[in-house]
């Protein structure tokens, strides 16, 4: 619940991803493993005012047998494409970037934080009324995933927050930003 914003009524919202996957190298080039994105299909019902957490899409990340502690520390990055769809609509650009530092210890993988906002006049599909947006922003969690040589198949799912805001008044709109930013 949003401190001092009223709820509204309830819509169901349906939305779907698709999976992805990725195969990350060591600093010597070999491969070092695999990372995949399994996709959801789902209803979520939201409420004005009020933030809504579901699982959008699990991971996995699998060491492969030629994964190595690294003696100096690197990082790298890579994006994996994942198709979204809100209320039957293509979320265009929506994917998962990747960030991994690999060093003495092993290795973190983790999932920048992804956000989008849908204003009902986008589309006739959209449940909700004129006048309000349904924000969705993706955390992973936990926020990082640790590996090690000998850690397996390690996995974690990608959490969307989803919320439906008043964008009809400039008050409103600024109250809601700053109820936002502190959600995060």
């Amino acid at each position: 619940m949003i401190e001092g914003l009223e709820s509204g009524p309830s819509h169901k919202i349906g939305f779907s991803s698709t999976s992805g996957l990725y195969r990350f190298l060591g600093p010597d080039r070999s491969v070092f493993g695999d990372m995949a994105v399994g996709g959801i299909e789902s209803v979520i019902e939201v409420v004005k005012n009020r933030v809504v957490e579901t699982s959008i899409a699990s991971v996995e990340v699998r060491p492969s047998t030629t994964f190595n502690h690294s003696a100096t520390v690197m990082t790298t990055n890579w994006d994996i494409n994942s198709e979204l769809k809100v209320a039957g609509i293509n979320v265009h650009g929506w994917g998962y970037t990747c960030d991994m530092l690999l060093d003495q210890q092993g290795g973190t993988v983790g999932v920048r934080f992804n956000s989008v906002a849908f204003r009902s006049s986008e589309s006739a599909q959209f449940p909700w009324p004129e006048g309000e947006e349904l924000v969705l922003f993706s955390s992973l969690d936990p926020i990082k995933i640790h590996l090690s040589k000998a850690s397996g198949i390690v996995s974690g799912e990608i959490k969307g927050f989803f919320f439906l805001r008043d964008i009809s008044g400039a008050n409103q709109i600024a109250t809601q930003k700053n109820a936002i930013r502190n959600l995060k």
